[in-house]
C-alpha cells in the first residue's frame, strides 16, 4: 500500500522461482477510485514506494526462462498513470531507498552484492491508460 493509502500493488498467480527462492507473478496497480490497472509483465516482490506516494519501484523479471535470471527496475508514476524502466539488468536483492529524483537497489554480482542508483529524470515513461484500454 502506499504511503498516502491511496494505491495498492496487487500480485496474483505468484510461484516460487524454486523452494526458498523469490517469488514471481503478474502485478496491477488498484487505485483509490478502485480502478484496477494490470501491468506487463512477470513481478518479484520487491517493492519500494517513494514517500509521497507518486512512485513506486518494482522488480519486473526481464528473462524468465532461467538461463539468465535478472529483473529491470521499473517505475510506476501513479499520478501520471505511466510506466517506465531501466535498461540495466541485474538480480535484484532489495529496494534500498527512493528519493525525488532517484531509486536504489542492492542486486547480486556473481559472489558479491552491489548497488544501483537509477536517476527518474533518464526514464522515458510510456502510458498505462492505452496499454488497459484494450
Amino acid at each position: 500500500m502506499s504511503p498516502i493509502n491511496q494505491t495498492m500493488i496487487l500480485f496474483k498467480d505468484e510461484h516460487e522461482l524454486a523452494m526458498g527462492g523469490p517469488l514471481l507473478g503478474k502485478a496491477s496497480l488498484l487505485l483509490e477510485n478502485r480502478v484496477l490497472i494490470h501491468l506487463d509483465g512477470i513481478f518479484s516482490e520487491q517493492v519500494l514506494w517513494q514517500t509521497s506516494g507518486q512512485y513506486v519501484a518494482l522488480a519486473k523479471w526481464a528473462d524468465t526462462t532461467r538461463r539468465n535470471l535478472s529483473h529491470k527496475v521499473s517505475i510506476i508514476d501513479v499520478q501520471n498513470l505511466q510506466v517506465g524502466a531501466f535498461q540495466e539488468s541485474m538480480f535484484i536483492k532489495q529496494f534500498t531507498r527512493f528519493t525525488d529524483k532517484t531509486v536504489e537497489c542492492e542486486y547480486y554480482e556473481q559472489q558479491s552484492t552491489k548497488v544501483f542508483v537509477g536517476n527518474l529524470e533518464n526514464l522515458k515513461f510510456e502510458s498505462l491508460r492505452k496499454r488497459n484500454a484494450a
